[in-house]
């Protein structure tokens, strides 16, 4: 019972982690656009295209095997397009400290300052003082 139990779970994530696989390599692919190399964006879509096959079968063997083979062709495609965003958000990055240069000079008039907490408690019955 234990064994059946432990296989359905292996079979189970190793699903999860093919689809998961699947979703990433199309939206790397996706996000690349026309950038994307060809050769490496073809043979990623055959690699996704076998995978979701052995999806649907319970060969949690062969869905392991070709979600490594996913894993290693997609690989240059994930690396690219980690590159571009990176490229993207260094741009936009650089935009916003030159935006924000001005703000920061207005900390400059900045005061420090001490402070007393005052806690008043009015729910509590004042002491008489007689």
């Amino acid at each position: 019972m234990l064994k059946r139990i432990k296989k359905v779970k292996e079979l189970v994530d190793a699903k999860n982690q093919a689809e998961a696989m699947i979703n990433g390599s199309e939206k790397a692919i996706k996000d690349l656009g026309d950038k994307a190399d060809k050769a490496d964006v073809e043979a990623t879509n055959k690699a996704i295209d076998a995978l979701k096959e052995a999806v649907k079968s319970d060969d949690g063997e062969k869905i392991k095997d070709l979600t490594m083979k996913l894993t290693e062709v997609a690989g240059k495609i994930a690396q690219q397009a980690y590159q571009e965003q990176a490229q993207a958000q260094g741009a936009g990055g650089q935009a916003e400290a030159d935006t924000n240069s001005g703000a920061s000079g207005a900390s400059k008039d900045a005061v420090d300052a001490e402070f007393e907490e005052v806690v008043d408690n009015k729910d509590e019955p004042k002491e008489n003082s007689k």
